[in-house]
């Protein structure tokens, strides 16, 4: 435990950082601080949701087209109205050869994997630089004196 009246600035919100703190903190207090509100944690769940969001549109069905087209609505001379109208409708929709929707699928998978190491690697490096700087407030206390 962790007594001592100051600001603490290197892992909690501004807000937080911006009160003094009179009384205990804990090791476990900073490390949940930091999990919740470093702004380098913040881009993950937002990357995460691009992912879902990519991987749902690949495991969609190829959409139906359709298009058409109209030629001589009002006709010319001897041909004039709508009695020379010509109307051409299509409807086209992609093919997927192979197992190309799959590969996709699976490639959008081990970005997920990738995001999600990525994600940890961060915690990890932020909850190393918690205990180095709490470790470091202790030992200032302990040659203080003031536990």
């Amino acid at each position: 435990m962790l007594t001592f009246s100051g600001i603490l600035t290197t892992t909690s919100p501004l807000a937080r950082a911006q009160q003094t703190l009179n009384g205990t903190i804990t090791l476990k207090d900073e490390i949940n601080a930091t999990l919740e509100a470093n702004p380098r944690l913040r881009i993950f769940p937002l990357l995460n949701e691009a992912l879902a969001g990519e991987r749902e549109t690949v495991n969609l069905d190829p959409s139906f087209r359709v298009s058409s087209n109209v030629e001589n609505v009002l006709g010319t001379e001897s041909i004039s109205g709508i009695s020379a109208t010509e109307l051409n409708l299509s409807l086209s929709q992609v093919v997927e050869m192979g197992d190309k929707r799959t590969i996709h699928v699976n490639a959008i998978n081990r970005r997920f994997d990738l995001l999600n190491t990525e994600r940890k690697v961060a915690e990890l490096d932020l909850l190393g630089e918690v205990v180095r700087r709490f470790n470091d407030v202790a030992s200032a206390q302990e040659r203080l004196g003031l536990q």
